[in-house]
């Protein structure tokens, strides 16, 4: 905070809540073997289809892992 006003910094070492969730749904497909594209859970605040973005895009990115 500099003079009052509200600065905005790159934080290196959190994920954002839309980090968090793709790596939970990265997690969730390689721990369960199993899809999360169904999953019908969105965090609090998120769009729900920005979260269902999220779900295909940890999925596409498992699934392009496994064909190596």
């Amino acid at each position: 905070n500099s003079a009052g006003k509200a600065t905005l910094n790159m934080d290196g070492h959190h994920a954002s809540s839309a980090g968090r969730y793709l790596g939970a749904c990265v997690w969730y497909e390689v721990l369960f073997q199993t899809s999360c594209v169904g999953n019908a859970f969105v965090p609090a605040g998120m769009d729900a289809e920005y979260a269902r973005f999220l779900r295909e895009t940890a999925h596409a990115a498992v699934a392009k892992d496994r064909e190596k």
